[in-house]
Formats: structure tokens, sequence, C-alpha cells
């Protein structure tokens, strides 16, 4: 008498295709939530680049309030008050421009151009602005708070940047420097 093979899978080797199934899985589920956090890291990372960029401009188009240094401080806080300068047809003087320049700067550091009820969220987290004119070298630097906890970027940096926002591992920032002809 001839015995038949049996043929199928044991228990083990289902158990072990089990475990190779949720680890697959499992590492997925890690590599969209790394990739989220990058997602997000590098869109912070661009609006604050284009927020500094978009001063810089500004600050270009009114070359006697950069000399003046009525650009030069620390901004973020929601405290530049709303100017009247504004529009193509104002007329307004240097230190006019200047004011409503920061003031709309401002908002846009603050996200106030997105809204969810009463709460701006458009912008950057615990977000700082700063500006210093040395002789035309124009120095921007924004200060955000990241996701997570890394080496302080302004380890290193000369004391402006170090002064601007928050200090720590969790700090990104981008600085950009420029000449403004006065």
């Amino acid at each position: 008498m001839k015995y038949r093979q049996h043929q199928g899978f044991t228990m083990i080797e289902v158990l072990v295709a089990i475990l190779i199934v949720v680890f697959g899985i499992l590492g997925t589920a890690a590599l969209d939530t790394t990739a989220k956090s990058g997602t997000f890291d590098a869109s912070q990372r661009t609006l604050a680049t284009a927020l500094a960029a978009d001063i810089l401009e500004r600050m270009s188009a009114n070359p006697q309030g950069v000399e003046d240094g009525a650009y030069n401080g620390s901004y973020g806080g929601g405290s530049v008050a709303a100017a009247g300068c504004a529009g193509l047809a104002a007329s307004c003087n240097a230190a006019e421009l200047a004011a409503a320049d920061l003031y709309e700067w401002e908002q846009q550091l603050l996200g106030s151009q997105v809204t969810l009820g009463n709460a701006d969220i458009g912008g950057l987290v615990n977000v700082s602005g700063c500006i210093q004119n040395t002789d035309g070298l124009i120095t921007v630097v924004v200060v955000w708070r990241g996701k997570s906890s890394l080496t302080d970027p302004s380890t290193g940096a000369d004391a402006f940047v170090k002064g601007c926002g928050l200090t720590g591992g969790y700090r990104r920032q981008v600085v950009i420097q420029t000449f403004i002809d006065t």
C-alpha cells in the first residue's frame, strides 16, 4: 500500500507568511509617515523662502526707506500697526511705504491670508522675521518651529541670526543676504 503525500501548507508556513506581510504593511505605514513629515517641512521651508524674497522685493522698490533704516527690526508678533499707505494710487513717503510693507509682510508671516474660524492658519508655526541693513547688505532671517528636534541651525551663526526667533533643536531658519543699492 502506497501512502499519498499531503499537499498544502503547514501552520508554520502560514504564520511566517503572515508575519512577512505584517512587516511589509508596517514598513509602508512608516514610510508614509516619514514622507508626510518631509513634505510638510519642505512646504514650510518653501513658504519661508518666498516670504524672505517678498520683503526683499518690497525693500528694493523703496531704496530710501532702506537707507533710512525703516525696515530694520524683528517681526512676527503681530505688533506692526496697519498703515494707511496702500494701493497704486496712494501718495506716501518712504517711511509710510516701509510701514505698509512691514504690516503686509508680518500678516503673511502670521498666515492671516488663510483662516479657519477666527484662527490664522496659513503661516509658519511660531514665526519670527528679522531684517538688518549693514551699509546696504540686507540680511533677512525667517525662523519658525519645525516638527522634530534636530541640531539648532543657528549654531555658529552671527549674533543677529542667533537672536532672531526661538532657539533650540526645533528651530528652522532661512537666511538670505543681498545688496540693495541706496
